[in-house]
């Protein structure tokens, strides 16, 4: 442990930065509080479970959230802690139509991946907004600097990547029915959940019988699939142990620039961000197609591929063109791969520079070191919603005799902290 960690007792934190997914989130997360730490701040990072007693006792000057839906109770307390909140995206790129989500208490600066995402959140002036890109790109962008200087493996042994999304599929009706409640009232607009479900399903499916059938095949490539973060990865371990094909492996703890990083080719499902990731690696990309894909997702996000395909028998026909040596359309289809990520990135990642998490940390420590300019008046509303939600949420937890209140075991806390300390980032601090 650095002599520069803090014990989660201490209130010398300056910024706490909540993250979401452990290997989705964390490593840009550890990047941006480096760079933070590079301006003087004093930075702890903590899972998602943490509550506000622990949030007290740590007083820090600014919370960074992960969505600006996220916890709106443990906002409002925040709010009436004067602890500035800040929303630093991790889905900054919703590729549902019409997605947006429900806020019900504006943070204090809100910084988007893209002008659209912005365009769409009419908050009062307390709430200053901008646009700085995907920060998870400056990690992608890293690996493909790396693969080029130093190639780890041969292009003989790289993979077939698989990145599957079927986070919802192993559900029951019941938990169908209250995640499909808890969208409704996290987000004001976006896709059917039942529709987005059925096409989980389908597509998980497709890639299913196209393992059994590459089973039986003697085609010579690797396949390494990756589960969403959410997925019950059960499902494929029980699938894969059942093809027994040595060919065909299961990348499990790992972010998806791992994955990408020994890819030759990638699948994703539709209009999955893996889609757009893959295409900075400069790798050619297969999505598939589900019968809602059309009705549920924009054109754009669709269009962030090669190749598309709706069930095995296309995904063969497709890895068949892409290896012919003779055709040669895997060259043919990283020729084109310029093109479109120019145009993607453009629109939906702003800037893809490997410099985001610098920009980020930039814009939060000036934002944390800056003085309010906006009349008070403007934050009566925000500060009479946020009074009404935590009285509403002692009173909800008193109800329930305090069987449901935020409550985390203290150990448990600090093992899951010390599970995202990497000694290799000796000025981050990390909550105990």
């Amino acid at each position: 442990m650095s002599n520069k960690a803090r014990n989660l007792q201490t209130n010398d934190i300056d910024i706490l930065y909540i993250v979401d997914l452990k290997h989705r989130d964390l490593p840009i997360a550890k990047r941006i509080g480096h760079h933070l730490t590079l301006n003087g701040q004093i930075v702890a990072l903590s899972n998602g479970a943490i509550t506000f007693d622990q949030i007290r006792t740590i007083n820090p000057k600014l919370i960074i959230i992960p969505k600006a839906n996220w916890n709106q109770t443990i906002v409002a307390k925040c709010i009436l802690k004067s602890i500035k909140v800040s929303v630093v995206e991790t889905e900054g790129n919703p590729q549902d139509n019409f997605f947006k989500a429900k806020v019900i208490l504006p943070p204090d600066l809100h910084l988007f991946w893209n002008r659209e995402q912005l365009s769409l959140y009419s908050y009062s002036p307390i709430t200053k907004k901008c646009v700085l890109g995907n920060p998870r790109t400056d990690l992608i962008i890293d690996s493909y600097n790396a693969l080029i200087k130093v190639p780890q493996i041969k292009p003989s042994e790289r993979f077939i990547t698989i990145a599957t999304a079927s986070q919802d599929t192993h559900y029951s009706t019941s938990m169908l029915k209250n995640k499909a409640k808890r969208r409704r009232n996290s987000v004001s607009t976006t896709t059917d959940y039942t529709d987005a479900v059925e096409d989980m399903n389908y597509q998980r499916d497709v890639v299913t019988e196209f393992l059994k059938q590459y089973s039986q095949s003697d085609l010579p490539h690797k396949i390494c699939l990756k589960p969403h973060p959410h997925e019950a990865v059960i499902y494929w371990q029980t699938l894969i142990k059942e093809i027994n094909d040595e060919r065909i492996h299961l990348m499990l703890g790992k972010p998806i620039e791992d994955l990408l990083s020994i890819s030759k080719f990638h699948i994703s499902y539709a209009a999955c961000s893996t889609s757009a990731e893959a295409l900075l690696m400069k790798l050619p990309v297969l999505q598939l197609r589900a019968p809602n894909s059309l009705k549920n997702y924009h054109q754009a996000h669709l269009g962030a591929c090669h190749y598309n395909s709706s069930n095995a028998s296309q995904m063969f026909e497709t890895i068949d063109i892409l290896f012919d040596p003779i055709n040669q359309q895997i060259d043919a289809a990283v020729a084109t791969n310029s093109i479109v990520v120019q145009n993607y990135v453009s629109r939906y990642f702003h800037i893809a520079d490997g410099f985001r998490a610098k920009a980020y940390a930039d814009t939060l420590n000036s934002f944390i070191n800056s003085k309010v300019l906006v009349n008070k008046l403007y934050f009566l509303p925000r500060l009479f919603k946020a009074i009404c939600l935590s009285i509403l949420s002692d009173l909800k937890n008193k109800a329930l005799n305090n069987s449901r209140k935020e409550t985390i075991k203290s150990e448990d806390f600090q093992d899951y902290v010390k599970s995202l300390y990497d000694h290799h980032i000796e000025s981050l601090v990390i909550c105990e």
